[in-house]
């Protein structure tokens, strides 16, 4: 059996990590990065990713949670949601008013160095923006 692959990513953010937390629970705030998480915020409870065009690209379930502290949940494929693509883990990790954003995905699949490049890049945006829009929260 082969190690699971994991693709890891950090950000500093200007902003409390109740700010930076704001933009992964609260919609109005969430449809800045083009959609909004469908959840419930609780272990255990669905977890999604839905388009400003109503669609959902993404489900899976929230495996743990602390507010502002940790979110981790893991993704499944739509179409057969009992297969598991991977496990996501968001830290927070809050000093001096700044926030260090730590992200990880466990891949439950093999994935080619092209494949792995695309999803690092996906990272790179979408902690880029999350980065944007916390800064600008008053």
């Amino acid at each position: 059996m082969l190690a699971p692959q994991v693709i890891s990513k950090e950000i500093e953010i200007r902003a409390t990590a109740d700010k930076v937390w704001h933009v992964f629970i609260n919609p109005a705030v969430t449809r800045q990065m083009g959609g909004e998480y469908v959840s419930d915020w609780k272990v255990g409870g669905p977890i999604g990713w839905k388009g400003k065009d109503g669609a959902m690209y993404t489900n899976g379930s929230i495996l743990e949670i602390e507010p502002a502290r940790l979110l981790k949940h893991d993704l499944k494929e739509l179409e057969n949601p009992n297969t598991l693509l991977s496990v996501i883990t968001y830290r927070f990790t809050e000093s001096n008013g700044s926030t260090l954003v730590s992200a990880s995905e466990e891949l439950n699949y093999p994935a080619d160095e092209s494949q792995l490049e695309d999803i690092a890049d996906g990272w790179d945006f979408a902690l880029s923006a999350i980065k944007d829009i916390s800064e600008g929260l008053k």
